[in-house]
């Protein structure tokens, strides 16, 4: 009994252990195309802050002129225009808190991999421990 709870536990972890490399890995490919992809754009959308259901605020640079604006269901308004220097400040918070949040999930896949590694000694040292 105490072997299979261990045995399912194992198969658990080692399920998430796939489960997040999978997503560690679709979140660097597409994250990668997607900078890729947006960095050449005339038009971006720096950030996005949905304040209710309907309306936002957003930052928006065209070309290199940066505006705040709002945007409700059927609308959207300049709420004003943001100087080059702003928007270039904007711009590298915006890519520092990126770097931070990657660097974080990277932390967290090595320090979920160690506990993968551990657990897995583990079970094993308990099992030949049983077979004995």
């Amino acid at each position: 009994m105490d072997f299979e709870l261990f045995k399912s536990l194992g198969q658990l972890i080692f399920a998430l252990g796939v489960t997040f490399g999978l997503m560690f890995l679709s979140f660097k490919v597409m994250g990668s195309k997607y900078n890729v992809i947006n960095n050449n754009k005339y038009i971006k959308v720096i950030d996005r802050v949905q304040i209710t259901k309907e309306n936002s605020i957003l930052i928006v640079k065209i070309g290199e002129k940066g505006y705040i604006m709002t945007s409700t269901a059927g609308h959207m308004e300049k709420l004003s225009e943001l100087s080059e220097d702003e928007i270039k400040n904007i711009e590298e918070n915006k890519k520092k808190s990126n770097e931070e949040i990657i660097k974080n999930y990277k932390q967290a896949g090595l320090k979920f991999k160690g506990m993968i590694s551990k657990t897995i000694k583990n079970i094993g040292s308990k099992e030949e421990k049983h077979e004995k």
